[in-house]
C-alpha cells in the first residue's frame, strides 16, 4: 500500500515538474503571438509588408523563426491578398526563414502555394531550392507548378530547385522534368503594352516570370 502511494506522489511530482519546465516555453510562444497581434492590428494593408519586415529584424535571434511565422499567421487570417508581400519582405529581412515562412502561409492559404513560394524565392534568392521544396511539400499537389514558378523566377538555381522539389515530393519528379525541358527548349514572348496615358510601362526583368509580380498583393 505504501509502496502504491509513493507511486502516486512520484508521478505528481514527474508531471507537475513537467509543467514547470514546459510551461515557460509555452508562455513564450503566446507571449510572442500576443506581441506580433498587437503590433499588426490597425497597421495600413499597404504598411503589414514593411512592418512584418521590422518585427522580424528587431526580435532576438532565438524569437525570430517564431516572430515570423506569427506574422504569416496573423496576415493570412486578416489580409490573405498581401499575405505574398509580407512573406517577401520576411524573406529579404531573413532569408534563412524563406522556406518556413512561405510554408506557413501555404499551409493556411493553399492557392497561392505558387505565388507565396516565387514572392519568398526572390527575396531570398539564395535560398529558391529550399523554399521550392517547403511550399511543395505543405501543397503536394501543386509541387510541380511551383517547382516550374520558382525556376523561371530564379533560373540560375534552377536545377537545385527541381532536385530539391523532386527529392520532396517523389510523385511529382516526372512533371517537373517535363517541365523544366519545355522551358529551357522553347521561347518565352514578352508582350508589353503601352499605358492609355502614353506613360511607360514598368521593366521587365529576365530573372522574373513575364508579367507576374510575386511580391505585390493579389488582386
Amino acid at each position: 500500500m505504501k509502496r502504491e502511494h509513493f507511486k502516486g506522489v512520484f508521478a505528481l511530482i514527474v508531471v507537475g515538474s513537467m509543467a514547470v519546465a514546459f510551461s515557460p516555453a509555452m508562455a513564450g510562444v503566446e507571449s510572442r503571438t500576443a506581441m506580433v497581434t498587437k503590433a499588426m492590428v490597425g497597421v495600413p494593408v499597404t504598411e503589414m509588408a514593411a512592418k512584418a519586415a521590422f518585427l522580424v529584424k528587431q526580435a532576438k535571434p532565438e524569437d525570430r523563426e517564431a516572430v515570423a511565422l506569427a506574422t504569416v499567421e496573423i496576415v493570412a487570417k486578416l489580409h490573405p491578398a498581401v499575405a505574398r508581400s509580407v512573406v517577401s519582405a520576411i524573406a529579404k529581412a531573413a532569408p534563412n526563414l524563406a522556406s518556413k515562412a512561405a510554408a506557413k502561409a501555404t499551409d493556411l492559404l493553399p492557392g497561392e502555394a505558387i505565388g507565396l513560394a516565387c514572392a519568398a524565392a526572390l527575396g531570398a534568392r539564395d535560398y529558391a531550392p529550399e523554399v521550392a521544396s517547403a511550399v511543395a511539400k505543405a501543397n503536394p499537389n501543386s509541387a510541380a507548378e511551383v517547382a516550374n514558378g520558382v525556376m523561371l523566377a530564379v533560373p540560375e538555381l534552377a536545377f537545385r530547385t527541381q532536385d530539391a522539389v523532386g527529392t520532396a515530393v517523389p510523385s511529382a519528379k516526372e512533371a517537373i522534368e517535363l517541365a523544366s525541358r519545355t522551358s529551357r527548349g522553347g521561347t518565352t514572348v514578352v508582350i508589353i503594352k503601352k499605358k492609355p496615358n502614353g506613360s511607360q510601362p514598368p521593366v521587365v526583368s529576365g530573372n522574373d516570370k513575364p508579367g507576374i509580380d510575386y511580391a505585390r498583393p493579389a488582386p
